[in-house]
C-alpha cells in the first residue's frame, strides 16, 4: 500500500482465479498446482529478477535492458543506456533526417527501442471561454496567415470563425476580431516583397558519399524557401529550416530560406552545394553516432550552448543550464522535463564530468554551423531586408558563398 506499506491483495478477479486453481488443480506428485503455477512478480521494473529468460516484464522500455544485446544498464551513472551494434548503417530520408534532429532524445528511443511516450492530456474545461485560450490563439493565428500566404481575404475567414462558435461571446469577440485581423496585416505587410514568388514543393534527391538522400521540400520558389510561423520560432523550426536548406543547396538548387516569426526575420543565404553536402553528410554521421550509443545531444539546451560558446565555456555551460533549468511558470517548456530528455539524462549532462566535453563538442557540431550561417533580423527591418533580396534577384544565386 502506498500510504502505509502494507501488503495489498490481489484484485477479486485474480483471487477467484487462485481459489479456483488451488480446489481443482495437482501437481503430478499429488502437490498443489497452486504454487508451482503461481508467479509473484518483483514490485520494480527494472528488477535484477527479470533475466529475461524465467521471468520477463511487461515494461515496454524495462523489457529491452533484459534482450541482449538490445541495451544495458549501469546503474547510477548519468547517461547509462547504451545501445548494441544495430549493423550497417542506412540514409535516412530527409524527414527521417530532420524529425531526428528535433527531438533526438526522442527518437533515440523510439529507433532503438521502439518506446513512444504518450502525450498527457488536459482534462477540457466546461466553462464558456471569454478570452481565446493559448493552443486556440496559436491555431486561429496560425489559420489567418495561411490566408494570408493564400492572398484570401481575411475577413471572410474571420466570419467564418465567428459562425461557427470559435471566438468568444459578448464584447471579447470585437477584441479578438481586431487582434486576428491585425495579426495577419502585420504578417501581409511584412511579406509584401515576397508577393510575386510563385511557391511549391520541391523535390530532393542528392547524392551524400555513396548514397542519396531524398524527400520533398515544400514552399519554395525559383530564389526563395519561406516558412512563416505564428508566434516565436523555436529551436526546432529553426533546425527543420536548416536541414531543408542544405539538402536544397546539396543537390544545386539553392536557395535563401526565409523563416519569419512574429518578432524575427530569420535568414540564410544560398550554400555551396559542396559546402552543404559536408554539413548534411555529417548530420547524418551525428545521427549514425546516437544510434549506436546515447550521447548527450539536446534542442534547445544544446543551441543555447552553442550560441553563448563565443564568450567561453563558463558562460556557454550557464546559458544551457538555464534552457534546461525547470520553469516555475511553464514546466513544459524546460528541456529537462520532458518525458524522453527524463530518461536518458536524469540531470544536466553540462553538470557531469564525463558528459560536459561530449555535451559541448555535439552541440558546437550541430548548432554550430547553423548559428554561423544564419541570421536573425529584427521585426523592424524585415521589409527591407527582404526587399533587399528580391531585388538582389537570380544574382544572389550566382554569387553562392561557402
Amino acid at each position: 500500500d502506498p500510504v502505509d506499506d502494507a501488503e495489498r491483495p490481489p484484485s477479486v478477479v485474480v483471487a477467484a482465479l487462485l481459489e479456483a486453481v488451488a480446489l481443482r488443480f495437482r501437481g503430478p506428485s499429488g502437490e498443489p498446482a497452486l504454487e508451482v503455477l503461481t508467479q509473484r512478480h518483483p514490485l520494480q521494473p527494472f528488477s535484477g529478477a527479470y533475466d529475461g529468460e524465467r521471468l520477463r516484464t511487461s515494461s515496454s522500455l524495462w523489457a529491452f535492458a533484459k534482450d541482449a544485446p538490445a541495451f544495458s544498464i549501469a546503474r547510477g551513472t548519468p547517461g547509462s543506456v547504451q545501445f548494441a551494434a544495430r549493423g550497417d548503417a542506412t540514409m535516412p530520408s530527409l524527414r527521417e533526417l530532420e524529425a531526428f534532429f528535433v527531438d533526438p532524445s526522442s527518437e533515440m528511443l523510439r529507433a532503438r527501442l521502439s518506446v513512444r511516450l504518450g502525450v498527457s492530456e488536459l482534462n477540457p474545461e466546461d466553462d464558456e471561454p471569454f478570452v481565446i485560450a493559448g493552443l486556440d490563439r496559436h491555431r486561429l493565428r496560425a489559420g489567418a496567415i495561411e490566408h494570408v500566404l493564400a492572398g484570401s481575404d481575411v475577413a471572410d475567414w474571420v466570419d467564418a470563425r465567428i459562425a461557427g462558435g470559435e471566438l468568444p461571446e459578448g464584447p471579447a469577440r470585437s477584441a479578438a476580431v481586431d487582434a486576428l485581423s491585425s495579426y495577419a496585416e502585420d504578417y501581409r505587410a511584412r511579406l509584401a516583397p515576397l508577393a510575386g514568388e510563385v511557391f511549391d514543393n520541391a523535390n530532393v534527391d542528392c547524392l551524400l558519399g555513396n548514397e542519396r538522400l531524398q524527400g520533398r521540400v515544400s514552399d519554395c520558389s525559383d530564389r526563395v524557401r519561406l516558412r512563416v510561423r505564428p508566434g516565436k520560432a523555436n529551436e526546432r523550426d529553426r533546425m527543420r529550416a536548416w536541414i531543408a536548406h542544405l539538402a536544397l543547396a546539396a543537390q544545386g538548387t539553392a536557395r535563401t530560406t526565409v523563416l519569419l516569426d512574429e518578432s524575427h526575420l530569420h535568414l540564410w543565404p544560398p550554400l555551396a552545394a559542396e559546402t552543404a553536402s559536408e554539413f548534411l553528410q555529417d548530420l547524418v554521421r551525428v545521427r549514425d553516432e546516437l544510434l549506436d550509443g546515447p550521447q548527450p545531444l539536446l534542442v534547445a539546451t544544446s543551441a543555447a550552448f552553442a550560441e553563448r560558446s563565443a564568450k567561453g565555456e563558463g558562460a556557454a555551460l550557464d546559458a544551457a543550464r538555464t534552457a534546461w533549468r525547470p520553469n516555475a511558470f511553464a514546466p513544459a517548456r524546460s528541456e529537462g522535463e520532458q518525458d524522453a530528455v527524463r530518461r536518458l539524462w536524469p540531470e544536466f549532462p553540462g553538470d557531469d564530468a564525463e558528459l560536459a566535453p561530449i555535451f559541448g563538442a555535439l552541440a558546437l557540431r550541430v548548432w554550430g554551423p547553423l548559428q554561423a550561417h544564419g541570421e536573425r533580423i529584427s521585426r523592424a527591418k524585415t521589409i527591407d531586408r527582404l526587399t533587399m533580396l528580391v531585388e538582389a534577384g537570380k544574382s544572389d544565386l550566382d554569387d553562392v558563398g561557402d
